[in-house]
């Protein structure tokens, strides 16, 4: 039987889809904060940075001739992977949710913020479940439709162009200070997520142009990231960007529509779609390691126990502070699987011969 494969829009997406979440709406602080204020021009170098990241997943795509990762990894010794299979757990599962919580709160803060935290992450999380529930095909194909239901929100940085100032960004072009290491990973947690398609090998044909997908990918994230970075900063100026935890939801609310009265409510709800897709993909990948080691008759149980097995420790932070320090922790991990993995990848195949395939071990 013929599985089905993914086509080169399917990836480019996707890439979008998992990189630009919640970290969109404070993105223009932390560039400010971390990038100085040439961070709008730091941006291109994280952007860089995430292009060399996609040139080893597709290096590893093409010497390991889409192979699954799992096996390639396996083919030294299964053993030795185990190890590697629980950090990715562990990283994965808890970065998902992480996300989530931080979604929830910044939510239940702008609209209900009487009710409950609880009630929406019991919601978000039975969508997770039903969405990690399908075939990883069927949820490519997922975020493409929930794709073309969230971009239109974009629309809505033309509003206050009505209020910018280039005057304000001037200091930006002049200014000498320049981005330093910290900084940059401070902000590149914000390209993450396209790794994960490190998984989908094997729902790609062998000659699948998986580099120029990804960059492809990338770049429209780039795109969003400067666009909104620029917008804000030309609204709000540099000298005061820094001290707005959200400057994204706030230009949002000078926005005033006709058939809305909040206009950052409604927008950010949309966002709920892209949550779900990130959420549900770092479960997915955390599941799809976890049946590695072990393979229960319904694997959707495995996603069950990484829900309630997360969700136990990360109850325990109260503050929307501790849950950004704990998230900066884990994407700093995440970043760390985002590059090592494809590098012990290609280690790997590189002691295998050019004829032999990769085989279980």
């Amino acid at each position: 039987m013929l599985r089905e494969k993914l086509q080169v829009f399917h990836v480019i997406l996707l890439t979008y889809m998992l990189q630009t979440g919640v970290v969109l709406f404070s993105l223009p602080r932390l560039v400010e904060e971390n990038l100085g204020p040439n961070g709008w021009i730091g941006l291109l170098a994280v952007f860089l940075i995430a292009i060399a990241n996609a040139w080893l997943i597709a290096l590893v795509f093409q010497r390991g001739k889409g192979k699954s990762v799992f096996e390639i990894l396996e083919s030294v010794s299964k053993w030795l992977a185990y190890p590697i299979y629980v950090y990715l757990i562990l990283v994965w599962a808890f970065l998902g949710c992480l996300v989530d919580a931080q979604f929830v709160f910044i939510f239940q803060m702008i609209s209900f913020p009487t009710t409950s935290p609880w009630v929406f992450k019991v919601t978000i999380l039975m969508l997770v479940v039903l969405y990690v529930h399908t075939k990883a095909y069927s949820m490519v194909k997922a975020a493409s439709m929930l794709f073309f239901l969230s971009i239109w929100t974009l629309v809505v940085l033309v509003f206050p162009m009505q209020e910018f100032d280039w005057g304000r960004t001037e200091p930006l072009l002049f200014h000498s200070n320049i981005a330093n290491v910290e900084g940059v990973l401070e902000v590149y947690p914000a390209f993450l997520g396209f790794e994960l398609i490190l998984l989908l090998f094997p729902l790609m044909y062998k000659k699948f142009r998986l580099f120029q997908a990804l960059v492809l990918g990338n770049l429209f994230s780039l795109f969003v990231y400067m666009a909104t970075t620029i917008v804000s900063l030309g609204f709000f100026g540099s000298q005061y960007i820094g001290e707005i935890m959200f400057p994204v939801l706030d230009l949002i609310g000078y926005v005033r529509l006709p058939f809305v009265e909040r206009a950052e409510a409604l927008i950010f709800s949309f966002f709920i779609g892209k949550v779900v897709v990130t959420v549900g993909f770092y479960y997915w990948a955390a599941k799809e390691a976890l049946e590695r080691i072990y393979k229960p008759r319904r694997p959707t149980w495995l996603v069950v126990f990484l829900i309630i097995g997360t969700y136990i420790p990360v109850r325990m932070l109260d503050t929307f502070h501790q849950i950004q320090e704990h998230l900066a922790l884990v994407a700093l991990h995440a970043t760390v699987i985002s590059f090592g993995l494809p590098i012990l990848l290609l280690i790997i195949l590189s002691f295998k011969k050019p004829g032999r395939s990769v085989q279980k071990g």
